[in-house]
This record gives C-alpha cells, sequence and structure tokens, in this order.
C-alpha cells in the first residue's frame, strides 16, 4: 500500500510541476507582451508549449505502463494506467482545440 502511495504522489507530482511550468511562463509572457500589436502570438506559443508537454506525458505515462506491466505489478499498473487515460483525455481536447485554430 505504501508503494502504490508513494507512487501515486510521484506522477501527481510530475503533472502539476509541469501544468505550473507552463503557468509560470504564461505570465512570463504575458507580462513581456503586454501592449504588443502582436500579442495573441503569445497564446499560440502556450497552447503549443502545452500540447508538446501533455505529447511528452503521454510517451512518458505509455513507457511507465509498459515498465509496469513487464513487473507483473498490479497496484502499480492500476495507477499509470489512470494517469495514462487522463492524459490521453486531455491530449483529444487539446486535438479538438487544435482544429479550431
Amino acid at each position: 500500500m505504501k508503494k502504490i502511495l508513494k507512487h501515486f504522489i510521484k506522477k501527481s507530482l510530475l503533472i502539476i510541476i509541469t501544468v505550473l511550468t507552463v503557468y509560470f511562463f504564461n505570465q512570463i509572457l504575458g507580462e513581456e507582451n503586454r501592449g504588443r500589436i502582436a500579442s495573441r502570438d503569445t497564446g499560440f506559443e502556450t497552447v503549443f508549449l502545452l500540447y508538446f508537454t501533455i505529447v511528452f506525458l503521454f510517451i512518458f505515462f505509455a513507457f511507465d505502463v509498459f515498465k509496469q506491466y513487464q513487473e507483473k505489478e498490479k497496484g502499480l499498473l492500476i495507477i499509470s494506467c489512470l494517469f495514462l487515460i487522463l492524459i490521453i483525455i486531455s491530449l483529444f481536447n487539446f486535438w479538438g482545440f487544435l482544429k479550431l485554430i
């Protein structure tokens, strides 16, 4: 049980840190480009950065699921699969959003 909780916290922190990094990057770009004519480009940069961050997380979690499957640890595999499903859902949401642009 302790191993599963530790695995869950590590994966949660990975997602939280990457999303906070993109958020702070967006804040820095917003302050830097405030009042410029092409300030809309800042939003596009942030969206594409977040999209590629989610793609990176998808690849990471897919390898993690494969590793947990090879080690035959069912508790860790379930946690990794849940995080992979969350990343897939957000990836498809971004893909639909990027089609609108």
